[in-house]
């Protein structure tokens, strides 16, 4: 958010807006889905070491699949933070 893309005043709210907006959801995702180790993290920290994993989609009998390269560990992790998603709804 240290720079906005456009000049113009309404595309740069909305940039703003989604900044905010992903921001808050890193917030309460740190909150409430992490464990306590990684809580005190920054969002860089946490974005290099969950996001940046390499992984592809692929079909498979008709099926969407997600092939992550990560360790069980963070895979679990992975798992974890899927069903606190789906104890929100």
């Amino acid at each position: 958010m240290e720079s906005l893309p456009i000049g113009d005043f309404g595309a740069n709210a909305v940039w703003f807006a989604l900044g905010v907006l992903t921001y808050n959801t890193f917030v309460l995702q740190k909150e409430h889905l992490l464990p306590d180790e990684m809580r005190t993290k920054t969002i860089h920290t946490l974005r290099w070491s969950l996001i940046g994993i390499a992984g592809k989609v692929v079909r498979t009998s008709g099926q969407l699949w997600l092939k992550l390269a990560t360790t069980l560990e963070k895979l679990g992790l992975y798992h974890r933070m899927r069903r606190g998603c789906m104890a929100f709804g």
